[in-house]
């Protein structure tokens, strides 16, 4: 492997990670808004048949979908590289980002999303 393929598979990997973690807060913050309004879930099982199934949590499938497309080469090169494959999901005018910028702003959130901002501008 080349300096310049390590790095940017190093970039992409944090990428990678920085959105895992995204992820996580989001479906922290949308799970309490869930449970506020229907009491809570009742274990893994359960928030993973919300996750999937209910229409609360289908704003954070295309992030889901681009953690996957992440480790998938032929998907990256479909999509043009790791960067425009992210874009999209980002995008305004998505349904992702028109949910995303109206999440309350917490420390964990901004934290969690500036750092995945940061990782993507690293991509070379």
């Amino acid at each position: 492997m080349t300096d310049s393929s390590t790095n940017s598979k190093a970039a992409l990997d944090a990428l990678h990670a920085r959105l895992l973690e995204l992820h996580k807060v989001l479906l922290d913050i949308v799970r309490a808004e869930y449970e506020r309004e229907h009491g809570p879930v009742s274990g893994p099982g359960a928030l993973l048949q919300l996750v999937t199934r209910d229409e609360a949590f289908a704003w954070l499938h295309p992030l889901s979908m681009l953690l996957v497309e992440l480790d998938d080469d032929e998907a990256v090169a479909r999509a043009g590289g790791p960067r425009a494959l992210t874009e999209a999901v980002f995008r305004p005018g998505t349904v992702f980002n028109d949910r995303l910028i109206t999440v309350a702003p917490s420390p964990a959130f901004t934290t969690a999303h500036d750092a995945a901002m940061r990782a993507l501008k690293a991509l070379v």
